[in-house]
């Protein structure tokens, strides 16, 4: 009851002037604090009604679910509310796996593998077993000319190029000479592609030093020319920090190389040796096989051509 219904009440039993009278309005307002008391429980079922419609309508109403959903391994699990710390801790990640294909990552990101890169990028090594998606190029086999004596029971043949992202490289034997064979191995070699590819290797600056080592052979095509030393912009080591020296041989097409000799402004220099022995001794003439570069991450780089003259002195 408010204060205006009380004074209203007041006035009424003041003005009553016979017990009749009074009982009568006692009665009337035991009538009404009844009515009130009813229509005052009536709305606090209907405001509780509207409550409980108002919880299920709203999202993540109605009871907690009891378990989780995570990624663990790959796999989508579900597992009880309580133990959600515990698989957080060892390394799970909240909701359902991610279908492979579906996100990847952008150059510069961290990763642990190159299928987890964007497109044509590749996961790259930086230490202690951390990556980074980026770009790939090719490595470069470099052309050589070799001009021997006849009737030499080896001539030395050694490769030479260089992988411009500081990978791990090894060379393939694209086509065998036709006029003798070389002391390798595998001589039942078939060139296959590699298996990624690669962008092109930048251009090398002009105004870079020539007649020094490591670029000697390259600028020109033999290594008949002085070596002044190392060029001065190179450094006679590699540190290659506990990172894996060798990369598979996908198709067991792949010479052994030796450890990257020359770290310079355009990449890793690497090596490898063999004979290249003539069918016939007294041979004299020319001869020619291709090579090219592999890279770690499987892209292969321009053929290059190792042209063989074989001479009678006079």
């Amino acid at each position: 009851m408010d204060r205006l219904q009380f004074d209203h009440l007041a006035r009424t039993l003041a003005a009553s002037g016979s017990r009749r009278g009074v009982l009568g309005v006692a009665a009337a307002l035991l009538g009404g604090i009844s009515q009130i008391a009813d229509l005052e429980a009536t709305r606090k079922k209907k405001r509780k009604r509207k409550q409980k419609r108002k919880g299920k309508n709203k999202p993540g109403g109605g009871t907690t679910p009891q378990t989780l959903t995570f990624c663990q391994d790959g796999q989508t699990i579900t597992a009880p509310r309580d133990q959600k710390d515990v698989l957080l801790t060892a390394g799970a990640t909240p909701g359902a796996c991610t279908e492979p294909g579906e996100t990847c990552l952008e150059a510069d990101d961290a990763c642990a593998a190159t299928s987890e890169c964007c497109g044509d990028l590749v996961c790259a090594y930086i230490e202690h077993g951390v990556g980074v998606c980026r770009v790939n190029h090719v490595p470069v086999a470099l052309s050589r000319n070799i001009r021997i004596p006849w009737k030499s029971p080896c001539v030395a043949i050694t490769l030479t190029g260089y992988e411009p992202d500081r990978d791990f490289a090894r060379f393939r034997i694209v086509s065998l000479p036709s006029e003798g064979f070389i002391g390798l191995s595998n001589q039942d070699i078939t060139h296959k592609p590699g298996w990624t590819t690669g962008l092109p290797a930048p251009a090398l600056p002009a105004d870079l030093p020539q007649t020094c080592e490591p670029r000697r052979c390259r600028y020109f095509n033999n290594c008949y020319e002085p070596s002044s030393g190392i060029c001065p912009d190179c450094t006679g080591d590699t540190d290659y920090g506990d990172r894996a020296l060798w990369f598979p041989d996908q198709d067991g097409t792949l010479l052994p190389t030796t450890l990257a000799y020359y770290t310079c402004p355009e990449g890793w220099y690497f090596d490898t040796s063999f004979c290249y022995h003539p069918f016939k001794p007294t041979f004299t003439g020319t001869d020619v096989f291709a090579i090219s570069m592999i890279d770690e991450h499987g892209a292969e780089g321009p053929v290059a051509y190792i042209n063989i003259d074989i001479y009678e002195p006079s």
